[in-house]
């Protein structure tokens, strides 16, 4: 394992990972108030696979009908604001859209402050997902001041949840969650380790062991736990195959999904597959307008043309036209600039300059605290 990373690149913990445990939770014997509504339900269900599938409009149109059913209930302000999250995706402190889902977040997590005992659980896993949505995004945006301030008040509810642990594998998630961060956020940000001290131990290798277990044995949270067990096994372990397994299983849950589809090409690089990275990129799946999805498939193109096809030249245009284009991105952008340069380093190292090999090898390190993710 390598010391010293950081976590900002990792996925935050997902909508579709809280509120399908509500879905679990009547075996528990706690009753809920959507959860008493078979038709309510399975619009939740709908609504968020549409989510994850970016098919916004008829997501939006199932948030209306459960918004008829059940008026000013807190998941519809979460559903509505995760709409938001991924039609805009990278949603940044500049996006227009911003302003409006923060406040579809904040008010959920007020709405969620009121709740009759006997719902505590439902509504405690959507303020989870409310204030999960909020952490991953203030972290993308490089707001670390307001990650900060919702860092306290969010373990305590993340606490309150962990009774359901011993009750169905997919808990395992939160607890592997806990025990790999716990460890890792410290070891890669020192500045934080004084607020970390205040928290209970973590065991990094325990954690990974969880989050296995809950990725073999859930039903609800498979997709959540190979998520993160291919960032952490990419980022962290520097252990691509199995990244690639988990990043392929999300993907196939969720094939028209361009972030997963990114993911996985990127293993595919990451391995050396070089015709299935291109083969996914080509896809009907990988076409868009989005310029942050466009930036990212320049640089792998760039890759590709270097790795597999031995055109430099062509290769050196799109790192260049890479970094352009993500330039705007914040953090967002970062890894991949660190990909392009990491690239120009190596083209400017096979025509021996040196001077130059240099400045783009500091760039790329400038731009991301995974050095060993740099595709030689």
């Amino acid at each position: 394992m390598t010391a010293g990373k950081s976590i900002d690149s990792l996925p935050s913990i997902s909508i579709k990972s809280l509120l399908i445990i509500l879905i679990m939770l009547p075996g528990s014997g706690v009753k809920a108030q959507v959860l008493e509504d078979a038709e309510a339900l399975a619009l939740v269900k709908e609504t968020v696979d549409n989510i994850y599938n970016m098919r916004f409009a008829e997501a939006t149109e199932l948030c209306d009908k459960i918004d008829r059913k059940y008026p000013d209930h807190p998941v519809v302000y979460l559903l509505k604001g995760m709409v938001i999250y991924w039609k805009y995706f990278p949603l940044l402190t500049r996006s227009p859209q911003t302003s409006e889902f923060e406040e579809l977040m904040n008010t959920c997590i007020d709405k969620c402050e009121n709740f009759e005992p006997e719902n505590e659980a439902e509504f405690l896993l959507v303020n989870l997902c409310a204030r999960g949505s909020l952490l991953g995004f203030y972290a993308g945006a490089g707001q670390h001041s307001k990650a900060f301030s919702f860092g306290g008040p969010t373990y305590r509810y993340l606490r309150r949840s962990f009774r359901f642990t011993g009750s169905y594998p997919d808990f395992y998630f939160f607890t592997g969650l806990y025990n790999y961060y716990r460890e890792a956020y410290p070891e890669a940000h020192p500045l934080y380790k004084p607020v970390f001290s205040l928290f209970p131990s973590g065991d990094m290798e325990k954690g990974l062991e969880e989050l296995r277990s809950a990725f073999k044995g859930s039903i609800f949270l498979k997709a959540e736990s190979s998520t993160f067990l291919s960032s952490i096994y990419k980022f962290f372990e520097n252990d691509y195959e199995s990244s690639s397994y988990f990043s392929r299983t999300i993907f196939n849950d969720y094939p028209t999904n361009i972030v997963y589809l990114l993911n996985y090409a990127e293993d595919k690089l990451l391995t050396g597959k070089y015709d299935d990275a291109e083969s996914l990129l080509k896809s009907p799946a990988a076409k868009t307008e989005n310029t942050y999805f466009k930036a990212q498939m320049t640089v792998m193109q760039g890759i590709l043309n270097e790795k597999k096809y031995n055109d430099i030249e062509m290769a050196e245009k799109q790192f260049l036209a890479g970094i352009e284009q993500l330039k705007d991105y914040s953090i967002y952008g970062k890894q991949y600039m660190a990909f392009a340069y990491f690239g120009l380093s190596r083209i400017s190292a096979s025509r021996n300059d040196k001077q130059n090999e240099r400045i783009y090898r500091r760039r790329a390190n400038d731009n991301t605290d995974f050095p060993d993710v740099n595709f030689e």
